[in-house]
């Protein structure tokens, strides 16, 4: 079973949709991507605390210039 990641734009939490490509387009498709500063990904195992929440997920961090 595949478990789609916690998703965070500036810290603040994106809830979960149906589907990763739905979260991503309707979510974040209106962010430029020359307004993004960094993007870090983590697995399960070594997620930051504050942001995976106690779950067994992957954490997507997309932080912006602004």
């Amino acid at each position: 079973t595949q478990t789609e990641p916690l998703m965070y734009i500036d810290g603040l939490f994106i809830p979960e949709t149906s589907d990763l490509s739905t979260k991503v387009i309707g979510t974040i498709g209106w962010l430029n991507p020359e307004n993004i500063l960094a993007i870090e990904v983590y697995n399960a195992i070594n997620a930051p605390m504050q942001y995976s929440q106690g779950l067994n997920k992957g954490v997507l961090l997309i932080w912006t210039k602004h």
